[in-house]
């Protein structure tokens, strides 16, 4: 389940970075489950290697859309490999990673179980208080990844330069 959702957050929000903030909360859900963190969290880092060359509005998809646009090649005809390519890798490693976990019991060692004693980490099935902003701060991050896949996918949308006396739309 860690690969599927840090694909999906990285892939939103177009960085690795937002993978540090859910590392803990993945090796504790991973230890309270008897599955050895090593699993889920090297499972969670490659989805989010993964997930940077889908999302649309990565750094790394900005460049392939520039090296590609001299060919004819779209935003969206690239996320259209992309998006499913990866999310079936991730498919597929998070259900080996389960079954590999399935097939032996881990008990933390002692050192590992009080270290996560002693994390702040926050048990998943615990409420959390929102601040009243951040709904509306995710809608307009939202709006903004739409308007990026948008402007991305058809150039009538991109805005026009001029370069050497010639108007020409950015690629």
């Amino acid at each position: 389940m860690a690969p599927l959702v840090v694909f999906v957050l990285v892939m939103f929000a177009g960085t690795e970075f937002i993978t540090v903030a859910l590392i803990p909360a993945i090796a504790s859900i991973a230890i309270d489950h008897k599955i050895r963190p090593s699993r889920p969290l090297g499972g969670a880092l490659a989805a989010a290697s993964v997930a940077i060359v889908a999302s649309p509005v990565s750094a790394a998809t900005a460049v392939s859309v520039g090296f590609l646009a001299e060919k004819n090649v779209s935003l969206g005809q690239i996320l259209t490999v992309t998006i499913p390519a990866g999310l079936i890798g991730v498919l597929a490693m998070g259900t080996w990673l389960y079954v590999m976990s399935r097939r032996t019991t881990w008990e933390p060692p002692a050192a590992e179980r009080e270290l996560s004693e002693a994390t702040n980490a926050r048990p998943a099935d615990e409420p959390s208080d929102l601040p009243v902003g951040a709904r509306r701060s995710v809608v307009i991050f939202a709006l903004g990844v739409i308007a990026v896949i948008l402007c991305g996918s058809f150039s009538e949308l991109r805005p026009e330069v001029m370069v050497d006396g010639k108007t020409t739309r950015i690629a």
